[in-house]
């Protein structure tokens, strides 16, 4: 099937258009709202919506711009034959539809009978009408109409379209090996198998509650549980026996060691207050020799005390002689460093006042700088104003010259020519509507109205006349009306009133002539493209902003002159040219950089003078610090040596050594004591203490927890010794055995059922792959033309749709992207590539070929993938695909070899702009 050719009329934007399509490549190019979609929606419609559809889509055809019923023709071939379709929606019973059938034995087929023909041939069912039939139209042929906006659309959405989805599973079923889903025996036994595994197992693979299985399961662990309690219970009462037997020794035990450790523990306890009442005495006897020891310790540091005071004040008497040479040595020094900072600062106050007077010169120099380059740049604008003058005067002549010619515009033309091509027509209806009558050759007499007709002199005739040949109508009467019937003065009439209307239309615009008229526009059109040249003229060499420009530059001149007279001094001469005052500002800046170069120097010496001076200042006043220092500290030595000798005489030999020997005293009887002590080790009393304390501690809670099991083994035996355990347990076991082998049955069987469906499920899935394998293997083809060699798709078929779209490209083979993780533009391309897969494979019913419609499809998509998608649409077409691409910009498309159809500007677009 191809689209062969449309006319619309009345449609939106478009009075009337026809576009002849290529069978093979087609590129739509117009701007925005040029009514590209309009178009194309206008073929959709004459395919899929009835001609007497009401309502807002009958409403939204409407043109704004031209009276009339849309009307949409469209040619197509189909089957082998031309079909046109014709559809005038004009919202009323007045509509209609009409399906021609061209060639031989072809039939012309009418509203109803033509719509049902029409869905025959598209394979589609009608639409109908009443509320969301916008949506449901779109959805006709969805998968080969990519709507503006839709690009990025899941292209799987469409495929699982009731009606698409089933014309797609058919194809795929006979196409490229077709025939491989699955066969009715292998559908029920699958079903089957699906229906066992479901009530078996969870979707998680989990046993099913209820199942025989799970029964299964639950009873082996009621058995495992009844026969690990009456195991638990004989073992119990054997344990109570045991117990029993087991308390009654340890208690002896407990009681005999008891008694032992008792009687240990009270010597231990002896023995340790014997060695308290020794502690007390040793510490009495410490405080004695410790403060022997501090008595004596003092009366030795005291007496070092003084002879070092001594000694200290013997050695700062020997340094401050030196202290004072060098105090008086940095004294000078600081009075010379003194005068040279003078001298420093004198030097840097000179230098800046040769600098400041640098400076005021050097701003003098610059203002006249100013004033001279000022004075030369106004001499150039000043001939460029005296230019724009001129051209606004040759502007302001050609104006004139132009308002003395009749302002015709081109509507004014054109209705004048219209009433003169009116006049003409009026005048050759008249010309055709007379009629002469001339006689050429005659043996009798020839009579017209009454009047004989002279040989060789023509007769005009504007009304009904009788003709006669021979004396009286002998011969023949004839009857003349000239015109066929119609009325000659009412010819006349129609040529009168066409040259008064056209006269009247000449007066108004006071023309004599249509001529004049053409001639006045010409000459008006050529003045005016004078008149606009000379105005970019004008803009051209400034216009108004140079004259402005010129009155600035004035007032600044003034300026700058007025600040020359201030500050100058009498009697100064203007620099003789602009160079002139260049070279003199220049050689202001050189004096200036020749007195900053002075302060600086002068700077940089009153810097090293200060900081020299200040290093011999601070050297001065730390050998000031230092001897006063000196003084003060050996002050503080004779006063304290004076009152250290006061406190303690001046002979202190005899008392230390009696300090000394009372000390020694204290510290023999102190050794004695604590061996004493030693002997006793009142820390192994301590430990064994514990030890027996924790002894007994041990053997009591020992007695006390054997009697509680022995009490508790008695119970349990006074409880549950009336039983017979063994034998319980003997039943336990075997009904644990039977329990056993009805699980691994019912396992055995579960497991078989898993395995099946694991199979079948396999088997069922390499099946859908080969059954999709033609449509991916299409797609794959054609998005290796857009990322090259390896690229690969996937799509999901389970239960009759079509699931999970996904792209893995050359690079990056380890990872596959779902549609919905790709990029807008990747969308585009990849939904685009499976749509033309789609339409290749279903144009085998049509054919072998279907129309495929881009509008504005490829907006995400960067230059260099518009230019990679040319080679993907040519491919599409050499399969017999008929490509028609919508595109403000058809330049993209340039090397896809289409034939480019280019729409004429919107009118509405035309008046906006």
């Amino acid at each position: 099937m191809k689209l062969l050719s449309v006319t619309i009329s009345n449609y939106r934007v478009h009075k009337q258009i026809t576009v002849e399509f290529d069978t093979a490549r087609n590129v739509i190019g117009a701007p925005n709202e040029a009514g590209k979609s309009t178009l194309v929606e206008a073929v959709h419609h004459a395919f899929f919506l009835r001609s007497r559809i009401t309502g807002a889509v009958q409403k939204a055809m409407l043109s704004e711009l031209y009276p009339g019923h849309p009307t949409v023709e469209l040619r197509f071939e189909s089957g082998g034959r031309d079909y046109t379709i014709t559809k005038v929606f004009s919202g009323n019973q007045s509509a209609n539809t009409t399906l021609k059938e061209h060639g031989v034995g072809g039939r012309t087929l009418r509203d109803e009978e033509a719509e049902e023909r029409i869905h025959e041939i598209l394979q589609t069912e009608d639409v109908g009408g009443g509320r969301n039939i916008d949506s449901r139209l779109r959805m006709q042929w969805a998968h080969l109409w990519i709507w503006q906006g839709s690009a990025t659309d899941d292209p799987l959405t469409h495929a699982n379209a009731e009606r698409h989805a089933a014309q797609l599973r058919d194809r795929l079923s006979r196409v490229d090996g077709g025939g491989v889903l699955e066969s009715p025996l292998d559908a029920s036994a699958s079903r089957d198998i699906a229906t066992r595994y479901a009530a078996t197992f969870t979707d998680r693979g989990k046993e099913r509650a209820g199942s025989v299985l799970d029964s299964a399961i639950k009873t082996l662990q009621v058995a495992e549980v009844a026969h690990s309690q009456a195991a638990a219970i004989l073992e119990s009462l054997n344990e109570a026996v045991d117990t029993i037997a087991d308390a009654d020794r340890t208690i002896a035990v407990c009681d005999n060691t008891i008694a032992d450790t008792r009687e240990q523990l009270e010597g231990v306890r002896s023995r340790q207050r014997e060695a308290g009442e020794l502690a007390v005495k040793i510490a009495q006897e410490q405080a004695a020799a410790a403060a022997a020891e501090a008595v004596y310790a003092e009366a030795v540091r005291t007496d070092a005390e003084i002879v070092a005071c001594q000694a200290e004040i013997a050695a700062l008497e020997a340094s401050m002689g030196p202290d004072l040479e060098v105090l008086a040595t940095l004294e000078t020094l600081e009075q010379e460093a003194i005068r040279r900072s003078d001298a420093a600062t004198q030097a840097v106050i000179e230098a800046g006042q040769r600098q400041a007077a640098a400076a005021a010169e050097l701003s003098m120099h610059d203002i006249r700088e100013k004033h001279e380059r000022l004075l030369a740049e106004r001499a150039g604008l000043a001939g460029r104003c005296t230019s724009i003058t001129e051209q606004r005067q040759q502007a302001q002549a050609l104006t004139a010259e132009r308002d003395t010619i009749p302002p015709v515009s081109k509507d004014d033309l054109a209705s004048l020519l219209k009433l003169d091509r009116g006049r003409e027509l009026a005048a050759a209806t008249l010309d055709a509507i007379a009629t002469k009558v001339e006689v050429l050759a005659a043996s009798t007499a020839v009579t017209l109205g009454g009047v004989e007709l002279a040989i060789g002199s023509p007769v005009t005739i504007t009304g009904n006349a009788e003709l006669a040949v021979g004396d009286g109508g002998t011969a023949a009467t004839v009857r003349i009306s000239p015109g066929g019937g119609r009325s000659l003065a009412e010819a006349t009439q129609r040529l009168n009133e066409a040259r008064a209307t056209l006269d009247m239309a000449l007066q108004t615009s006071g023309l004599e002539s249509v001529e004049l008229a053409r001639e006045a526009h010409a000459r008006r059109q050529a003045l005016d493209a004078d008149i606009h040249a000379v105005n970019l003229a004008i803009e051209g060499l400034g216009g108004k902003k140079a004259e402005a420009d010129l009155a600035l530059l004035d007032e600044e001149i003034a300026t700058v002159a007025a600040e020359i007279e201030r500050r100058g001094p009498a009697g100064s001469i203007r620099p003789a040219s602009l160079a002139a005052a260049q070279a003199t500002l220049a050689a202001a800046e050189w004096e200036l950089a020749d007195a900053g170069a002075a302060v600086a120097t002068a700077t940089t010496e009153l810097a090293n003078a200060k900081t020299h001076l200040e290093a011999v200042a601070k050297k001065r006043l730390a050998a000031a610090e230092k001897l006063q220092t000196n003084r003060t500290e050996l002050d503080s030595r004779r006063t304290k040596a004076a009152v250290l000798e006061e406190r303690h005489g001046t002979d202190r030999a005899p008392r230390i050594k009696q300090l000394e020997a009372a000390w020694h005293r204290a510290a023999e009887q102190l050794s004695a004591s604590q061996a004493q002590l030693a002997r006793l080790a009142p820390d192994d009393l301590e430990l064994n203490r514990n030890r027996h304390e924790r002894t007994l501690s041990g053997l009591t809670a020992t007695k006390q927890d054997a009697e509680t099991k022995r009490q508790l083994a008695r119970t349990k035996l006074d409880l549950e010794g009336t039983t017979d355990p063994r034998e319980d347990l003997a039943r336990a076991t075997a009904r644990r055995r039977l329990a056993a082998t009805e699980h691994v049955r019912a396992l055995r069987e579960a497991e078989a059922v898993r395995l099946l469906a694991t199979l079948f499920g396999e088997k069922k899935r390499e099946v859908e792959e080969q059954f999709v394998a033609p449509l991916t293997s299409r797609v794959s083809r054609y998005l290796e033309r857009l990322y090259g060699e390896g690229t690969a798709v996937g799509v999901d078929y389970k239960d009759g749709s079509f699931s999970r779209l996904t792209l893995s490209r050359c690079g990056t083979a380890t990872a596959t992207f779902e549609f919905a993780q790709l990029s807008s533009g990747a969308k585009e391309q990849v939904g685009a590539a499976f749509r033309l897969a789609m339409a290749e494979v279903l144009a085998e019913d049509h054919d072998g070929c279907l129309p495929i419609v881009f509008d504005d499809a490829f907006v995400n998509s960067d230059e260099d993938r518009h230019l990679a998608i040319q080679p993907l649409l040519d491919l599409a077409a050499s399969r017999g695909l008929q490509v028609i691409v919508l595109a403000c910009r058809p330049e993209h498309y340039a090397t896809l070899g289409a034939k480019l159809i280019r729409l004429p500007d919107n009118p509405l677009t035309r008046v906006r702009a």
